[in-house]
């Protein structure tokens, strides 16, 4: 009685139709759940899952019979060929949107519709083609076959898009929440090094294969973290959502997908942290500090070399000879970027035998760095003695002006991305942010030119409109 239930199969067309059909079922109903956990990781809202997977179901409804009436007047061949390619053109678009992130759940939610009815107005006329593919002594086994393919795709497709999502599930946890941004995959260890020195990932989870399998069965799986420790304070932070967030999935899956309490151990993360593995303070503040004093000091130094000269009256020697403004400026800059290199040589000195933090990079790439940089800062002095008359209104404003942008703004503390408003604004344009890019990539992630050219533009911006600027401002006469 069983082998004659599957007599249809032995028509070629009809066993052709039905494999055909088994398949596209198992595919809708696995991107029906992966829809439904997509939409839910990037809103949080249990609504919008609910949402998108009704608007897969309501055509049935509401649409089958329009199907049944026009597999009844059209070829239904052609009519079942021109739905199915519709289903399949939805689903290319909802993958091509979901692996861009251009995905926000309205869109979701319509393509699902969009496929549903396709599938609603498509399924009458595989129905109604049955007769036609098997004899008429098999058409009762082929009646039973369709319906048991149907059933069949509804029962392995969720169980199967369970265990294809479970690893993305865990990816979803981090990449839907609102602490960590989503980025390309990673294709091997190099990748990850260069995108992570670049500064490009601050955050790389590592899930091994065969993930879903041995979670299932229980067996412990161990889930690198690959984290960038060049800024200490960052690291842990980001250690600590990790951690968070992975033990809220484990609760989560015990409850909802196996019924029972793993999260004492059937998935553990491991945390490892590049560039620098002890979480040491000195590796990302030494280097850090370096811009903030090339910044103050030069800047006072060369505000008060020319507010002085207004003080004791010898400024009257711009007003009387030809020399320009300009030249004026320039012969005031140019023996405090002297200085200011030689402090550079020895505070780089006292960095690596004091400190013991290393010149990993390219010296030469921080050295040029180093000159425009202290261009732009004894500029701010310049420009900070154009509008005072005391050196200690002068001292003032180059000692707050350069400082507190460069604490609060230039990613001392917390990285300009994290930044909002006017802050992410100045940390934007403000030359302390790639300075100090630059150094702690040298110092810390062995960078080079190739590495940070990206970096050197905005700084030359800044030193040639501060100079400018100042030039501009100074008065070639008293009123």
């Amino acid at each position: 009685m069983a082998l004659a239930s599957l007599r249809p199969l032995r028509s070629r067309n009809f066993a052709l139709i039905w494999s055909a059909a088994l398949v596209s079922n198992l595919g809708s109903w696995m991107q029906t759940v992966a829809l439904s956990v997509l939409v839910y990781a990037r809103t949080d809202k249990p609504a919008w899952a609910g949402l998108v997977a009704a608007a897969g179901f309501v055509p049935i409804g509401l649409l089958a019979p329009v199907g049944g009436a026009l597999a009844d007047r059209l070829d239904r061949r052609k009519w079942l060929i021109l739905t199915t390619l519709a289903e399949t053109l939805f689903a290319v678009i909802l993958a091509v949107l979901a692996g861009l992130h251009h995905d926000p759940p309205w869109a979701l939610v319509i393509l699902s519709f969009l496929g549903g009815a396709c599938g609603a107005i498509g399924f009458p006329a595989y129905q109604a083609m049955v007769p036609d593919l098997v004899p008429k002594e098999d058409l009762l086994g082929a009646v039973s076959l369709s319906s048991a393919q149907y059933n069949l795709g509804r029962v392995i497709g969720p169980a199967l898009a369970g265990l294809v999502l479970l690893s993305q599930n865990y990816a979803l946890n981090l990449s839907g929440s609102r602490y960590f941004l989503e980025h390309p995959p990673i294709t091997d260890y190099a990748d990850l090094d260069r995108r992570m020195r670049s500064g490009e990932l601050s955050l790389a989870i590592e899930i091994p294969s065969g993930f879903a399998r041995d979670v299932q069965r229980g067996t412990s799986v161990q889930i690198g973290a690959w984290i960038d420790g060049a800024m200490p304070q960052r690291a842990e932070t980001v250690q600590g959502y990790v951690q968070g967030m992975h033990q809220s999935w484990l609760i989560d899956l015990a409850k909802t997908h196996f019924g029972q309490n793993f999260s004492n151990g059937a998935a553990t993360i491991e945390t490892r942290f590049r560039y620098n593995p002890d979480v040491k303070s000195l590796p990302s503040m030494v280097p850090a500090v370096i811009p903030l004093l090339l910044l103050m000091i030069p800047a006072m130094l060369t505000a008060l070399s020319v507010v002085r000269e207004k003080e004791l009256g010898s400024i009257i020697n711009l007003y009387v000879t030809p020399v320009t403004r300009a030249e004026f400026l320039i012969g005031k800059q140019l023996p405090y970027i002297a200085l200011a290199m030689l402090n550079f040589l020895l505070m780089t000195l006292l960095t690596v035998t004091l400190f013991d933090v290393p010149v990993k990079g390219s010296f030469m790439t921080l050295l040029l760095a180093t000159l425009i940089f202290v261009s732009f800062s004894t500029g701010f002095g310049l420009f900070a003695s154009t509008f005072t008359r005391s050196q200690i209104a002068a001292m003032f404003f180059a000692m707050i002006g350069s400082m507190l942008p460069a604490i609060q703004f230039a990613g001392m503390i917390n990285p300009v991305s994290s930044l909002e408003g006017v802050g992410r604004v100045i940390g934007e344009i403000y030359p302390a942010a790639y300075y100090m890019t630059i150094s702690r990539g040298v110092f810390n992630k062995a960078l080079g030119m190739a590495d940070l050219q990206a970096e050197f533009a905005p700084m030359v911006l800044a030193a040639l409109f501060i100079l400018g600027l100042s030039i501009a401002l100074l008065k070639k006469q008293e009123k």
